[in-house]
This record gives structure tokens, C-alpha cells and sequence, in this order.
């Protein structure tokens, strides 16, 4: 925002004092790295069943000791936070200028995470200087280090500064633009490998992009950038914008493709209005993300500076307000502004510290996305209701049957005498209470997935002699087979797979997508001991008319220190605004997303539910098993297997 950045003068004055050598703290706050034990595994059953910103850059010899000494030996892992909760500091790269640059201050105060921003230099013919690029890519890796090594989240996002800046860094010239672009967007694919090297949590392209660039620039080179930025970086994209002037007009930017919108807010009409004006913006962009399918919604820059003329007795309420505002919506980060030296009151040793202390305490939580309406245990969770259907049953997959019914198909388990791969049904009209319907709906069938056809038919995708098959019903009881195989061992992934199976099914539009799991004779080693010899990991192909399939590759790959070479029981979930994958793992039950013919990474995956009293276990005795997830009478219902138990349910609670 153009009056977020005014009076940048005082901070060009004070960065002449950069050459003083400034000690930085080597203790290292306490972080949440969670660091996996080894427990006794479960039995593999299924092989049995086949402001603003930013200052000139510091010349070396005057910057202070490196924040880090060396490069780890291992890079510290993503977090995947339900709210972040943190400061927006422009300028931690000049020693002195934040004040709350130590990240034991951070931490101190209850932050999750960090927001942080390094000034780009372009000549007054819009290219980008050669040393200061050097600068701000080595630079980034050593802040973003510096901070992860305190268990914070890292949210990144650069800002254009001209060269010859004796004042406000307000837009880029028109005149320049083309050329400024055209450096800077080869500068930010490298900051994004840089990002993607050292697990930033979050990127973003540019600081208050629809600012610097304008509406219509911001918007389409958004869209021009995001796909570079996605061969890069697997981590999640902000569209971080200053945004706030534009809530009463008309929706004039494409954020679609992004994971997170942010804005920037401060009380700039007066602190009496603040929060209703908080409010409107939150409601707003919400909005507009939805249109645009974008998950979640940042507060990315708030509080007060300089140039906003309130109270100094009513500056905590800049905080306190937008917190108040923000409860009961849907609103996944909050990034409190620590004005650099001279810009305004700091944080750090003022009543804003101990305000921004008592609002993180509030609602900081681990798990599940905030409601924050202040009330205690308001997130949304799974919560155990019993069993559904008692017994060596498991496999389980639901489908509406149109007429306030619905059936269960189920397969018996492979341990039970006389086992030949049985399929059978019930019935339900609430979800907990299940009628059985006589007879066998098929055998040698495991893993059924039953979608409804356009025509009204039913069709039945399922696992049999290490392929996946399909047979046809009109009634949902009585099915014949269909002749040939739908997906069998081959991939395009060159893999040396000796087993597909646990098919899930969607029609998206005139798509068929299907995803499911494969095997490989052997053990994963790299993440030490696991239970199971075989590594499962997803693979996913589409097909036009259910029935010949053109094979994609690897949907979800397992191979790494969350799975431990282990995922199973896929379920495709018409979830809200977003179309999710369910499945389990050794931990518990999880979930990725799909959109645009991509599905989300596995660093971020979603783990929801697990019937363990320890969710960090990494190797729980009988985890909850093949997940389906079904909207009943407008709750959500999750049904999963318990080995040698029956199929159970839970349900979505506040």
C-alpha cells in the first residue's frame, strides 16, 4: 500500500549505521521438529488380499556475522500449520532495523512463523543490479535458515525497490515495466529454488504486488509467474497484496492457482471503525477466493506505523481488533507489521509486545483450520462414534442412493474361513444405524469403489488377481462383470510394480479420474525400520469413458519420512470447494487435494484422524484403515476399518 511505504528516508538515514558490528544470539529457541520413534508394527494384511520496505543493501564488509555458520547437514522439514501466527518484518537483512529481529523473540512471544521481506534493486531503466541479486539470494538462504532452526514456519516475499530511493518505493514505472519484469521474474524463479532447497513453508512473488505493479499488471503477471514458480517450489504461493482500497469495487484481480490471498490493513480512517472495516475486508476476500478457488486467507500486514495517526494509548487495539474481527471466519494466518527503526512504535519492549503475546495465546492451536470464534475446542475435528458394521469386515465405500438411503458395499477380510473375496451391502438412512441386504453382491472383488452412472446404472471398480476391474449393475445388487481390465501393472512411471489395486473413482465433468495404489516387492528403507515389506505408493490415470484408461504417473509418492513408503485405501471426496484424497497411512488417516490436473505434494498432506491416544505415534498397533468419507444429513461421516474389529465410524464435530 503507497502510504505504507512513505517516510522510507529515515530508514535510508539509519542503514548508514549498518557498519556497526551487531552480536547476534547462536541460542537456539526451542523448535516443534517432530522426530519419529520406531514402535512394533501391525501385520501387512493387504499382501494377502491382493512500509515500508527496504533499505540499500549492506555492503559485506560492514553486515554483521553470518547468522549461520554452515549448512546443515539435513534440511529442516515444512511445517503445515492450521493458523500461522507471526510479524511482517521488511527489512531483517539490516542489522538493528527490526525489533524483533532474534528469533528467541519471536518465539518468546508465541509466534508459529515469520514473514520477512528483502528490497530488489532495479536501475531507473527497470533492470534488476546484478549485486544486489547476489546479495538478497544469499541473504534469503541465511534468514530463512537462521529462522526454521527455531521451529518457525517461513513465509518469504521480496519487494521492488528503485536503486536511487531517497524517499517512498512506490510503484514501478509504466515506462520501465516491461523490462523491470523481465529481470525481476528470472529473479524470483531463483529465489524460488532457493525457497524449495531450504523448505520455505510459503512464497510469495512480491510484496503488495497489486500496489507496485498496478491492478491489471498484478493480475495477469501473476498468473505468468505462478507456473514458474510451481516447477520450483512445492510449498504453498501467497498472492500477498496490499488489496484494501480495493474492497469496494468490483473484483478486478485472477488469484486463482494460489493457495493463499493476503491484504494489508491498518487504521488509517481512524481506530473507532477499524474492526467493522476489518471485517468487510475479511468477508470480501473471502469472497473473492472462493470465486477463484483459493483455500485460505491471510491478514499479511496489520497493526500501526508512522503514518497512522491514532492514540498512543489506542495502538494495542490495532492488534486486538483485527483478532476480534477475524472470529468466526475463515481467516488461516495473522502477520503483525514490526515497524523498522524510526518508522514507528516497535513491537519489541512496547505495550504492542505484550498484546500480540496475549492474542497468539488465544489461538494457538496444532491442529484443524480455526473457527476462532473464542470459544474452547471450537476447531472442527473427527470425534469416534462406534462401529458401524461389527466383524472380519473392511474396505468400506458409500453411495448416495438418491432417496434419503444409502448403501455401504464392504468386503470380508481375508482371514475368515471360507474367504473368496466377498463383497456384500447395507443399508442406512442416518449413517450409524445399518440394515444388512441379503446375499453376496460379488466375489473375488476387494477394495470396491461404486460410482453412479449418467445413466442411471451403477459401476464397481475393484481390486481382483493384482488388477483393477469393473462389472455393471442397474439395481446396485445384482452385477456382471465387464469384460477386459482397466488398469494392470504397466506405468508410465517406470516402476517395477507386481500389484495395483484399491481403486477410487471420480467423474469430473467428461473425465473419468482414478486413482490407486502399487506395490513394490520391496522394503523402505530410508526412513529405518517399518512394518510392512512392500512399498505402496499412488499412481492416477483418466479416461472418457470409465472404461480404457490413459495412465498419468505417480499421484502421491510415499518415499519419504512421512509415509515411510507406506499409503493405502484411496477415496476421492467432493469436499466443500475442493475435491480432496483421502487415505491412511502407518500413522492414521489423511488427506491431499487435486485440482488442475495436479495433486497437492506430500509434504502437504493433511493428517486428520487417528484412533491412537498418542497421534504422534509413528507405528500406532491397529491404525484406522481405508477410508470413506460420506455427507449424510448434512454431517460428515468417515468410515474406516479396524483390523479383525469391523468398520467404525466418526464424525466432523465442533
Amino acid at each position: 500500500m503507497k502510504n505504507l511505504t512513505a517516510a522510507l528516508i529515515i530508514i535510508l538515514l539509519i542503514a548508514g549505521c549498518a557498519a556497526q558490528e551487531i552480536e547476534k544470539s547462536n541460542a537456539i529457541a526451542e523448535g516443534n521438529i517432530e522426530i519419529d520413534k520406531e514402535t512394533p508394527a501391525k501385520k501387512d494384511i493387504t499382501k494377502e488380499t491382493p512500509k515500508k520496505d527496504i533499505i540499500d543493501e549492506v555492503p559485506a564488509k560492514e553486515v554483521e556475522k553470518p547468522l549461520i555458520q554452515k549448512a546443515p547437514e539435513e534440511k529442516i522439514p515444512r511445517k503445515n500449520l492450521s493458523v500461522y501466527l507471526g510479524l511482517w518484518m521488511p527489512a531483517p537483512d539490516a542489522p538493528s532495523m527490526q525489533s524483533m529481529e532474534k528469533r528467541e523473540d519471536l518465539v518468546n512471544i508465541g509466534s508459529n512463523a515469520v514473514a520477512f521481506g528483502i528490497g530488489i534493486k532495479y536501475e531507473k531503466d527497470g533492470s534488476v543490479l546484478p549485486q544486489n541479486a547476489d546479495y538478497v539470494k544469499e541473504k534469503t538462504r541465511e534468514l530463512i535458515r537462521y529462522y526454521k532452526e527455531a521451529g518457525l514456519a517461513v513465509i518469504f516475499s521480496p519487494e521492488p525497490v528503485p536503486s536511487d530511493i531517497f524517499g517512498e518505493p512506490g510503484p514501478v514505472p509504466s515506462e520501465v515495466m516491461e523490462n523491470f519484469l523481465s529481470d525481476y521474474s528470472d529473479l524470483i524463479v531463483e529465489l524460488a529454488e532457493i525457497a524449495e532447497e531450504e523448505n520455505v513453508e510459503i512464497f510469495s512473488p512480491m510484496n503488495e504486488l497489486d500496489y507496485k505493479l498496478g491492478v491489471e499488471t498484478s493480475s495477469t503477471w501473476g498468473q505468468d509467474i505462478l507456473p514458474k514458480i510451481r516447477r520450483a517450489f512445492k510449498g504453498k504461493v501467497l498472492w500477498k497484496g496490499s488489496l484494501s482500497e480495493f474492497f469496494q469495487g468490483q473484483k478486478s484481480i485472477d488469484f486463482s492457482g494460489y493457495d493463499i490471498v493476503g491484504f494489508t490493513i491498518f487504521p488509517h480512517g481512524g481506530i473507532n471503525n477499524y474492526k467493522e472495516a476489518v471485517a468487510s475486508s475479511i468477508e470480501v476476500l473471502n469472497k473473492w477466493a472462493k470465486e477463484d478457488g483459493v483455500p485460505e486467507v491471510f491478514v499479511s500486514e496489520f497493526g500501526t506505523y508512522k503514518p497512522v495517526q491514532i492514540a498512543k494509548e489506542d495502538e494495542p487495539k490495532s492488534i486486538q481488533h483485527v483478532f476480534d474481527a477475524a472470529k468466526g471466519k475463515h481467516v488461516t494466518g495473522f502477520f503483525i507489521f514490526d515497524p523498522p527503526s524510526g518508522f514507528g512504535t516497535p513491537i519489541k519492549g512496547s505495550k504492542l509486545e505484550q498484546t500480540t503475546r496475549e492474542e497468539f495465546a488465544k489461538i494457538k492451536k496444532p491442529t484443524a483450520i480455526p473457527d476462532l470464534s473464542g470459544q474452547e475446542n471450537s476447531d472442527p475435528s473427527w470425534k469416534a462414534g462406534g462401529v458401524a458394521i461389527a466383524g472380519n469386515y473392511a474396505d468400506a465405500d458409500v453411495v448416495d442412493l438418491g432417496n434419503g438411503k444409502y448403501r455401504m458395499y464392504y468386503s470380508l477380510e481375508p482371514e475368515v474361513s471360507g474367504f473368496k473375496g466377498q463383497v456384500y451391502s447395507t443399508i442406512s438412512s442416518d449413517g450409524k444405524k445399518w440394515v444388512q441386504e441379503d446375499g453376496t453382491r460379488m466375489e473375488w472383488a476387494t477394495f470396491p469403489s461404486v460410482i453412479k452412472l449418467p445413466d442411471g446404472r451403477f459401476r464397481m471398480y475393484y481390486q481382483n488377481a493384482g488388477v483393477i476391474k469393473s462389472a455393471i449393475s442397474s439395481d446396485g445388487i445384482s452385477w456382471s462383470e465387464e469384460l477386459g481390465t482397466r488398469i494392470d501393472a504397466d506405468n508410465s512411471a517406470g516402476l517395477s510394480l507386481t500389484v495395483v489395486g484399491a481403486p477410487t473413482v471420480m467423474k469430473m465433468g467428461d473425465k473419468y479420474l482414478i486413482v490407486y495404489f502399487g506395490a513394490i516387492n520391496q522394503k523402505y528403507t530410508d526412513a529405518g525400520m517399518v512394518p510392512n515389506s512392500e512399498t505402496h505408493l499412488f499412481l492416477w490415470a483418466t479416461s472418457s469413458d470409465g472404461l480404457t484408461f490413459e495412465k498419468k504417473g505417480i499421484a502421491l509418492d510415499s518415499r519419504n519420512n512421512e509415509f515411510k513408503g507406506w499409503i493405502d485405501g484411496p477415496e476421492f471426496v467432493e469436499w466443500e470447494n475442493e475435491l480432496r484424497l483421502y487415505f491412511w497411512s502407518y500413522k492414521g488417516i489423511y488427506h491431499v487435494t487435486y485440482k488442475d490436473g495436479k495433486f497437492s505434494e506430500s509434504e502437504d498432506a493433511v493428517f486428520e484422524f487417528t484412533t491412537d491416544s498418542d497421534p504422534k505415534k509413528p507405528f500406532p498397533e491397529n491404525p484406522p484403515g481405508d477410508p470413506t468419507i460420506a455427507k449424510i444429513n448434512d454431517k460428515w461421516f468417515m468410515y474406516y476399518g479396524q483390523h479383525e474389529k469391523g468398520i467404525y465410524y466418526a464424525t466432523l464435530e465442533k
